[in-house]
């Protein structure tokens, strides 16, 4: 594969931060199952109950039960209950599991601090019997770790920062009936599913979206909110798939 980019690649690219959150609440366009099995490296679903699934082009959802949870995008529908993919799957996926439909909210502009990743893991070195060196590494345990800083805090990338669901959000915005966040701390990191995503263009002109899936919020930190200054949302959390999209815009 040619590379089209030699430096200050993907993540110095990408400008917009957002999440996608289950949406089988509510006025879902599609609610379902698997039909049928589906491999990994399938770029088809083939789903059930006909009746239920409204998908057109452009629809995100997700496929999946825990440990193998993933986000997708529609590319097609076909009438014989077939959802066409835009980039293949991750993962084997057994008939039964859910298929539910992803509502994506923009959660605004990613700061200049821009975005640290961290990776550690539990490793043990496996070392060559006749020489002095180390031949590979037995990984235990790995944890992937993101943390994003944003501009701006606003009722929604706050309740995300703190793994809170919208939906405990309320009110009209009115001085009668003001917005209000309510939340105990049994509420905070219990968002799920929820996938995340970043976006941005590269500096050939293509355009690039970063996801990350089946994410949990770490709401671990301090951040220090002095008046008449901009303080940052910054959203922690551990993803166990990660995924970057890059294409030439038609």
């Amino acid at each position: 594969m040619a590379r089209k980019n030699t430096n200050a690649e993907l993540f110095s690219h990408v400008t917009q931060f957002g999440y996608a959150a289950d949406k089988s609440t509510g006025a879902a366009t599609f609610i379902t199952t698997l039909a049928s099995t589906a491999a990994e490296g399938a770029s088809a679903l083939t789903v059930a109950a006909a009746s239920t699934v409204q998908a057109t082009t452009g629809n995100f959802g997700y496929v999946g039960d825990a440990g193998n949870v993933e986000m997708f995008k529609v590319e097609a529908v076909s009438t014989t209950d077939i959802l066409t993919l835009v980039s293949k799957l991750a993962y084997d996926h057994s008939t039964g599991e859910a298929v539910v439909e992803l509502i994506r909210t923009n959660l605004g502009d990613i700061s200049d601090d821009g975005v640290q990743q961290e990776v550690s893991a539990d490793r043990n070195a496996i070392n060559v019997a006749t020489e002095r060196h180390t031949y590979h590494h037995h990984i235990a345990h790995t944890d992937y770790q993101v943390t994003v800083q944003l501009e701006n805090l606003s009722r929604e990338n706050y309740a995300v920062m703190m793994g809170i669901p919208e939906a405990l959000i309320h009110g009209a915005g009115t001085a009668a009936d003001p917005y209000v966040n309510d939340w105990t701390p049994d509420d905070i990191d219990t968002i799920d599913p929820i996938f995340f995503y970043m976006q941005g263009a590269m500096k050939g002109g293509d355009l690039l979206e970063i996801q990350f899936m089946d994410c949990r919020i770490d709401p671990t930190k301090t951040i220090t909110y002095a008046r008449g200054q901009d303080a940052p949302a910054q959203i922690v959390f551990n993803t166990r798939l990660n995924r970057i999209l890059t294409w030439t815009p038609a």
